[in-house]
């Protein structure tokens, strides 16, 4: 049962990472598009327009499509000057390659990379106006750096994240502990017994096993209602002593005896001219 709760808390824990994840470039991803809209109402704004809108941005792959619902003529100049503006104005860290092409045809008409780390005295194809037609502007981001000011400004989401995360990871590493804990000992009846520490341990009381015993007695256990010829525990158990003596296995069965002796339930059964059982009631 508790491997099981590791394994859905575990699953749990991932699909946190995930959404983490998920969610973070979905972040990126709006950031991107809130500051390219306002590269959009800034050059609508410096056209002397204040009534048309910036459609619906576009993304594919690595780029932002810009357009709008109108036809226009401008100076490419005039659209670096608005990239740069909003750039300074966003503080953000990296830069865009800018793409201008004609609705609907592959072919760039204008290209210039805005970078505020890179900027260029003058702009290129400076005063050479474009034609009245319908643009679409793509953005591609040569940064991967987040935009400073944004994250700055909307901060919430990314916190709930992180603590979703982390808190997360905490109980995944309580269980994890708790199941490490957990699997010192093997529940034995009412006993426990401590595998590191060779230990009995029955309403807190604790009692000491030696080498053998608590060999044996977990021999015993992991064949539950199973019959064991002496033969076996005698070799699994004492072999690397090369020899023993006949009466060495009775002597450790009566001393187990002894000591599961609180638990009533707990039986050592001799299989006469055979071996032992453990059964537990």
């Amino acid at each position: 049962m508790k491997t099981i709760v590791s394994k859905h808390l575990c699953l749990w824990l991932f699909t946190a990472i995930f959404m983490v994840v998920n969610c973070s470039a979905q972040s990126v991803d709006q950031q991107h598009q809130l500051f390219l809209r306002a590269v959009g109402n800034e050059f609508l704004l410096q056209l002397g327009d204040s009534n048309s809108r910036v459609l619906p941005i576009h993304h594919s792959g690595n780029s932002y499509e810009v357009s709008f619902d109108r036809l226009f003529s401008f100076e490419p100049d005039l659209l670096a000057f608005c990239a740069i503006k909003t750039l300074e104005r966003y503080e953000v860290d990296g830069g865009y390659l800018i793409e201008v092409k004609e609705c609907n045809q592959n072919d760039v008409v204008y290209s210039y990379m805005a970078d505020l780390s890179q900027l260029d005295e003058e702009f290129p194809c400076k005063l050479r106006a474009l034609p009245v037609s319908c643009y679409e502007f793509h953005f591609t981001p040569i940064s991967l750096s987040s935009i400073s000011k944004l994250t700055k400004e909307n901060p919430l989401i990314f916190q709930f994240l992180v603590s979703i995360f982390l808190v997360g990871l905490g109980i995944l590493l309580v269980v994890i502990y708790r199941s490490n804990k957990n699997n010192q000992y093997l529940k034995i009846g009412n006993y426990k017994l401590n595998k590191a520490r060779m230990t009995l341990l029955y309403k807190g009381k604790e009692t000491t096993l030696s080498n053998k015993e608590y060999e044996l007695l977990k021999m015993l256990f992991l064949h539950l209602n199973e019959t064991l010829e002496r033969e076996l525990l005698l070799n699994a158990i004492w072999s690397d002593e090369g020899s023993y003596i006949g009466r060495t296995l009775d002597v450790y069965i009566s001393k187990l005896r002894k000591k599961l002796e609180c638990d009533e339930k707990i039986k050592i059964l001799n299989v006469r001219g055979i071996g032992y059982r453990l059964v537990i009631e």
